[in-house]
């Protein structure tokens, strides 16, 4: 397939109805997804995209029983359109590890495809169609896993993004996740990889006009991911006094976390002067999250390296004034539209928080900025970006069958 036809964000592409050929979408991982942002929030927009009429009855999609009662059929998916891949006998859950049984699993599924895609490539098969998979991170065998603790693991992870690479080509969620993956894999073809950036669900859209004048006290401020070592957290958690002195603020700490994390992050809190002002609340519904949002005028997000960076254009979207580091995609998604760091210097964001504060008009300024820069990561243009996409990979995929 020639991956050099993919249109850019703003080129127009005809309508792929009245060609021949059969596009599957693999949507199995959605059983083992319980926060349902990051990859799961890329399976359900391009559930969206594939459902438009340029696309309907154009599309397969394969699944495990559970995830079409679960995630098809309420989307009034026609069963017709599903096809159901085996489970691995004896495996159990340890089935998501297709390794040797992914072509067995998905031969007879996709019999007849002109595409075949992957939300990722841990479903990656040896089959001859042409496939497509969604990168969405490349730092887990970047050395973000420390493979010395867990090497199977890591071994396994790399031979699934080898053979991913070699047979499919790639969406990338980033222009930085596209040149780490030029660097992990030298031997590539960069024309087969397509920058294409993730964007804010409609469901997490201010129900009103976001808030762009200057920030009042107490400030409110949100943090919205996981308290894995790499989101930074417990170094922001630990170094508030850098950022806030003696500014009065609120802190929600939004996000899935397993107890050892939260355990860590309570002990941590009970130390500190400002456990007052920081509350844990863990994983939220997406109203409960968007209300939260709407409340807050600060988004901050210390990660140390994102693939996309989603809480970034969310807090964007929101009117927020963001704070980040300028590492891996952050200063992509980000722009001139946030205030931006080098990685750990806490003492910077108070500096500038406070210069904010004193100066109304420029933080209405860079508020106004967020807004309109969140609009390219807005849930219609993001579909947009997909949808030209697939409409040429499958014209010419089609082509060759």
């Amino acid at each position: 397939m020639k991956q050099n036809a993919i249109p850019s964000a703003d080129r127009e592409t005809t309508p792929v109805s009245g060609t021949p050929g059969l596009l599957c979408i693999d949507t199995t991982l959605l059983r083992f997804a319980g926060d349902m942002r990051g990859i799961p929030q890329v399976v359900f927009m391009l559930l969206e995209v594939l459902s438009e009429p340029v696309f309907r009855g154009r599309v397969r999609y394969l699944a495990y029983p559970d995830v079409a009662e679960k995630h098809l059929l309420p989307r009034g998916i026609a069963p017709e359109c599903i096809e159901l891949v085996p489970e691995v006998p004896v495996l159990g859950h340890y089935d998501r590890f297709q390794g040797m049984f992914s072509t067995w699993r998905y031969r007879r599924a996709t019999r007849g495809a002109a595409l075949l895609v992957h939300p990722e490539p841990r479903s990656m098969t040896r089959l001859s169609i042409p496939q497509v998979v969604v990168w969405y991170d490349f730092l887990q065998i970047a050395g973000e896993w420390k493979p010395w603790k867990k090497p199977s693991r890591y071994l396994y992870t790399r031979y699934k993004y080898e053979l991913a690479m070699r047979r499919a080509a790639g969406i990338t969620i980033s222009e930085h996740t596209k040149r780490l993956a030029l660097r992990l894999f030298p031997w590539l073809d960069p024309t087969r990889l397509t920058p294409l950036w993730l964007g804010v669900r409609n469901n997490l859209k201010p129900a009103t006009p976001p808030r762009t004048g200057a920030l009042s006290l107490p400030l409110r401020c949100v943090y919205v991911g996981a308290l894995e070592d790499r989101k930074n957290i417990f170094n922001l958690v630990a170094r508030l006094s850098e950022v806030f002195g003696e500014i009065p603020f609120t802190l929600d700490l939004v996000g899935k976390y397993f107890e050892q994390e939260g355990a860590r992050a309570r002990a941590l809190l009970a130390e500190s002067p400002y456990a007052g002002n920081v509350t844990l609340r863990g994983l939220l519904s997406e109203a409960d999250l968007r209300a939260l949002m709407e409340q807050s005028d600060i988004t901050l997000y210390p990660s140390l390296g994102e693939g996309f960076g989603l809480p970034v254009a969310e807090g964007m979207m929101q009117g927020h004034v963001v704070f980040a580091f300028r590492n891996t995609s952050l200063p992509e998604v980000a722009g001139n539209a946030a205030v931006l760091a080098e990685d750990n210097d806490f003492a910077e964001w108070g500096r500038t928080l406070k210069r904010l504060l004193a100066d109304p008009e420029a933080c209405a300024a860079l508020r106004a900025r967020a807004v309109a820069r969140a609009d390219i990561f807005s849930d219609a243009n993001m579909k947009r970006r997909y949808r030209e996409y697939f409409e040429v990979a499958l014209r010419n995929a089609s082509g060759k069958t």
